[in-house]
């Protein structure tokens, strides 16, 4: 990624404002939590992340859910795969338009998308890959589990 220096000013209330060229490459929208750090005299902001690799709950949980179902599931934000049961989907990017995920996935007519919105904030999503129709009463299930985990 291309390093940006621009000089801003903070306002009376202590506020700067990200150019938008810089929210846009980071893909940084109205509303989205940023954390802050601050060390010696840099300040440091970064996308707060709800789901995180390092979480071994999420991640075994996605591999359980995909053994019981027989299918494929895949845990995201709102970019890319975050945990899947199979290793193939991890790291890649997803492209949101509207309400519609699209991506380089090959996800079958099967596909049933449930979102992950704990205390009403969109975080990602939870994918499952060739199900059955009698299975989507437990992925409900699953789904509450995963937004509950959040809030």
């Amino acid at each position: 990624m291309k390093n940006h220096g621009i000089t801003r000013r903070i306002d009376n209330l202590g506020r700067i404002v990200i150019p938008k060229e810089i929210r846009k490459v980071l893909r940084i929208n109205d509303g989205e939590l940023l954390e802050l750090y601050s060390n010696e005299d840099l300040i440091f902001i970064k996308k707060h992340k709800v789901i995180k690799q390092e979480d071994l709950f999420l991640y075994n949980y996605v591999k359980e859910i995909s053994k019981i179902l027989n299918c494929d599931v895949l845990l995201t934000d709102k970019e890319s795969v975050i945990f899947s049961s199979n290793s193939l989907y991890t790291g890649k990017k997803l492209l949101n338009k509207g309400n519609k995920i699209l991506s380089n996935l090959i996800l079958n007519d099967n596909l049933v998308l449930s979102n992950v919105i704990p205390n009403g904030d969109l975080v990602g999503y939870l994918i499952f890959d060739k199900i059955k129709e009698e299975d989507k009463i437990l992925i409900n299930n699953f789904s509450s589990i995963v937004n509950k985990y959040f809030e």
